[in-house]
């Protein structure tokens, strides 16, 4: 940065997840991910304002997974941004986790890196958003 001061809205930044953690089962459902008891099949989707804006392709059966994509998004002041993992089913997709920024504020904007955890640490992920160059 060349130390200028610029507008947070409107504004495209780019999305990058750090760090993505799950629990081995279903902590909601106390259960498998799946039928017959196996790890979840996990896709990682972004959406503002309710308006889909991407989705990694979901990898079968992993209790771990590392999300290299980037997503670009466009924000405006309040814009409500969900960063999530999902679990890939056939009849009905779960949630494994999710971030929700509601709304999105240049104060978080600023410290560029947002993190968010379920209770006792059954969901937890980091995410960088900076500004497109």
């Amino acid at each position: 940065m060349d130390g200028t001061c610029e507008a947070a809205f409107p504004r495209v930044y780019t999305l990058r997840v750090e760090m993505v953690q799950y629990p081995p089962m279903d902590p909601v459902a106390n259960d498998c991910w799946d039928i017959p008891c196996s790890p979840p099949d996990p896709f990682f989707a972004v959406e503002v304002n309710g308006q889909d804006v991407g989705r990694t392709e979901a990898v079968q059966d992993q209790n771990a997974v590392v999300v290299t994509a980037s997503f670009d998004v466009s924000l405006i002041a309040g814009a409500t941004l969900i960063a999530g993992l999902i679990d890939e089913d056939i009849a009905e997709d779960d949630v494994i986790g999710a971030c929700r920024l509601n709304p999105v504020t240049p104060e978080l904007l600023r410290g560029r890196v947002m993190s968010c955890m379920a209770s006792a640490g059954a969901f937890s992920m980091r995410f960088r958003l900076d500004p497109k160059q």
